[in-house]
């Protein structure tokens, strides 16, 4: 949906599914899942069902993180290629991106010794890139711009390609994240909803309007 140009919520942090680019969306999925271009056991499938599927070149395309050769490791992960960002019928591009983020307190005896030693520990974070032993994208600019980093294509394609139009689960109303988004981050409602549209018994609009109906009722219930 983040792709077509829609996602999840509107510019008020509200629940704004039924649209016209997230219908459009998936209306495609449910037509790749009729044709028969989607595994039929996938909505069962956990990360490490898919990863299996990848490494016995069952899979042929998918949608997966900026670490998927990562995960896979191996002989396969050398022929895992990151393909360019699709581009939807109205010329849009998107892509949803996870922030991991490192906290910092203000009740700490000295926050300047604090930012100083993030700020250490974030360039001391870069043998993980610059040697291709880390998972996901690097947290500062100067590590993508390594002689060892820019050796893995897949990653340079991640940064370079990727990073420009990816948004958060808060798109498409706004890139910052809210309490809201919680209610769609790993939860029962998106799992049911991705279950439903990944077997193929359901109409776009119905599946939207549950999920939707769903998040309203844990936005409301946080009070």
């Amino acid at each position: 949906m983040i792709n077509n140009g829609g996602g999840l919520f509107g510019a008020d942090q509200q629940p704004d599914m039924l649209t016209d680019a997230n219908l459009e969306a998936i209306e495609f999925v449910l037509e790749c899942v009729g044709k028969g271009y989607v595994d039929p056991a996938s909505p069962t499938y956990t990360s490490d069902n898919a990863q299996s599927q990848w490494r016995a070149q069952k899979y042929g395309m998918g949608f997966d993180t900026a670490g998927l050769a990562n995960n896979v490791g191996g002989d396969i992960a050398k022929q895992l290629a990151v393909g360019s960002p699709l581009t939807s019928p109205a010329g849009k591009q998107g892509m949803l991106y996870f922030p991991n983020n490192i906290m910092m307190y203000t009740n700490t005896p000295s926050q300047p010794a604090t930012e100083a030693f993030v700020t250490y520990y974030y360039k001391n974070m870069a043998p993980l890139w610059t040697e291709n032993t880390g998972i996901g994208l690097p947290p500062l600019k100067s590590i993508t711009e390594t002689e060892g980093f820019r050796k893995d294509a897949n990653a340079v394609k991640a940064i370079t390609e990727y990073q420009p139009i990816a948004r958060t689960w808060a798109a498409p109303g706004s890139d910052a994240l809210f309490l809201g988004v919680t209610t769609v981050d790993g939860t029962p409602a998106m799992d049911t909803f991705t279950q439903s549209v990944l077997g193929g018994k359901t109409t776009a609009r119905d599946a939207l309007t549950k999920l939707q109906d769903a998040v309203a009722k844990a936005i409301e219930a946080q009070g």
